[in-house]
């Protein structure tokens, strides 16, 4: 990736708003959430887990179209997915990866624990 002062002052922008986006709906679950279940060997997961990043994913999405995003919740699906649309629609290239957990710390958040973070 050849990236300038400028494009990497945008990314930083366009974290800060994604991260604001799924802060806004974590904030909204705390305490008061209906779906939790279990993912296999990998902990819990909630509505707000997954809320909390496809807002995370659609802020980043509209700013760089061309980047990859690989989040915690979506990410065998989104994976697969991506390598098949590359393979039917064009050549690989180099692009930019985004890693995204939108609710870092989901068991302390389920117990209303307020130690969590949005890790982007």
């Amino acid at each position: 990736m050849n990236t300038n002062s400028q494009d990497l002052n945008e990314i930083l922008q366009v974290s800060k708003q994604a991260a604001e986006a799924g802060r806004q709906i974590l904030l909204h679950y705390f305490g008061d959430l209906s779906r939790i279940s279990e993912k296999a060997q990998a902990g819990l997961v909630s509505e707000a887990d997954l809320e909390s990043e496809k807002a995370i994913c659609k802020v980043i999405s509209e700013h760089f179209p061309d980047h990859t995003i690989l989040a915690e919740e979506e990410a065998f699906a989104r994976l697969s997915q991506k390598k098949e649309d590359q393979k039917e629609n064009q050549p690989e290239k180099p692009s930019v990866r985004w890693l995204i957990d939108p609710l870092d710390g989901t068991t302390n958040y389920i117990h209303q624990f307020p130690v969590f973070c949005i890790s982007i």
